[in-house]
C-alpha cells in the first residue's frame, strides 16, 4: 500500500509540474501568452468588480531581428531573457508580465500613478542589454499602453478583445513613428 501511495504522490507531482510548465515561456521563465490571457481576464474582472484601474502595456523590442541577423539567434535569445529580467525587476509585487509574442511582452500594473503612468515605462526603456560577448547593446523598446478602468458593461471576452485592439493600435503608432517611444491611449 505504501508503494501505491508513493506512486500516486509522484504522479500528482509530475502532473503539477506539467501544468506549471505549460504556463511558462520556456526561454524566459515568465508567463506565456496563454497564461497571460487568463491572468489578464481575471485582473480585468477584478478591476471591474472593485471599480479600480489597471495599466496594460504591450512592449515590443524594436531591433531584435537585426540582432538575430548580425549576432545570431543565441544573442537574440539572451536579449529576450535579459529584457524579461529587466521587466520583472521593474514591476512591483502584484504587477505582472507575460511573453506575449516573439518579441513582445505584456505588462499589467495595478495602483499605478494615474498622473504619470509613463514613468515606469520610461524607466524600463532606459535599460541596456549586455551580450555574451561583453558588448552593451542599446535596444529601444516601443510601448503601447492603455488604462483599463473596469467601468464597462461588456462581457469579459469582448472587453479584453477591445483592450487588446487598442493596445495594438497604440503600439502601431509608436512603430510607425520610428519606434522607441510610448503611446498611452485614452
Amino acid at each position: 500500500m505504501t508503494y501505491i501511495q508513493y506512486t500516486i504522490d509522484k504522479i500528482e507531482l509530475f502532473s503539477k509540474s506539467l501544468r506549471n510548465a505549460s504556463n511558462l515561456d520556456p526561454l524566459t521563465g515568465i508567463q506565456n501568452r496563454r497564461s497571460g490571457e487568463e491572468h489578464l481576464r481575471q485582473d480585468m474582472a477584478r478591476a471591474r468588480r472593485a471599480e479600480n484601474q489597471i495599466l496594460v502595456a504591450l512592449v515590443d523590442i524594436d531591433q531584435l531581428q537585426n540582432i538575430n541577423d548580425h549576432f545570431g539567434y543565441h544573442v537574440g535569445d539572451v536579449c529576450l531573457t535579459q529584457i524579461a529580467e529587466i521587466l520583472s525587476k521593474s514591476v512591483r509585487e502584484g504587477d505582472w508580465l507575460a511573453r506575449w509574442d516573439g518579441d513582445e511582452y505584456l505588462i499589467v500594473l495595478w495602483n499605478f500613478n494615474h498622473v504619470q503612468p509613463r514613468a515606469v515605462l520610461e524607466r524600463i526603456q532606459r535599460q541596456t542589454i549586455k551580450t555574451p560577448m561583453g558588448e552593451l547593446l542599446k535596444i529601444s523598446l516601443s510601448v503601447g499602453a492603455c488604462e483599463y478602468r473596469g467601468d464597462t458593461d461588456f462581457a469579459t471576452d469582448t472587453d479584453m478583445e477591445t483592450l487588446l485592439i487598442h493596445l495594438e493600435e497604440a503600439l502601431s503608432k509608436v512603430k510607425q513613428a520610428g519606434g522607441g517611444g510610448i503611446v498611452i491611449c485614452e
